[in-house]
């Protein structure tokens, strides 16, 4: 935590996609049959890697499929149109012993503290897998 927090006050550029942000881009069976029907190997491989790993999410959880992760931050680079957030103040918890590590998030600006990071609250779901179902199609 010591150094997530070093990093939210170094005053460097920081765009921040939460997990509340990853777990809207859900592998629904709809969209992981798109990439299954890409035809390619890459396309197969990545669903069957879906379907294995969904099973956990939707036994514990009862979501519509599991949330894809590494894939935000890349379709961020990508296409940042797709998210929606704004800059405002992030900290990091260091002293407690509940919460320690955790990312304060001041998203309505109530803690008057200085904006430091581009928080990501939302993503539109579809145009993040039609994104990537755009670049598996690249793939051999």
């Amino acid at each position: 935590p010591e150094a997530a927090d070093i990093v939210m006050r170094s005053g460097v550029p920081i765009t921040m996609l939460p997990l509340d942000v990853t777990h809207q881009m859900l592998a629904t069976n709809e969209r992981i049959k798109a990439i299954k029907n890409l035809g390619n190997a890459s396309g197969t491989a990545i669903y069957q890697m879906l379907s294995f790993s969904e099973r956990f999410d939707l036994e514990k959880y009862q979501w519509l499929g599991a949330p894809l992760h590494d894939p935000c931050g890349i379709a961020y680079l990508l296409e940042p149109e797709i998210f929606t957030g704004r800059k405002i103040n992030v900290e990091i918890e260091v002293t407690s012993e509940l919460t320690r590590g955790m990312s304060v998030a001041d998203y309505w600006g109530v803690t008057g503290r200085a904006p430091n990071v581009n928080f990501i609250r939302t993503g539109d779901a579809n145009r993040f897998y039609q994104l990537l179902v755009e670049r598996l199609a690249r793939l051999p």
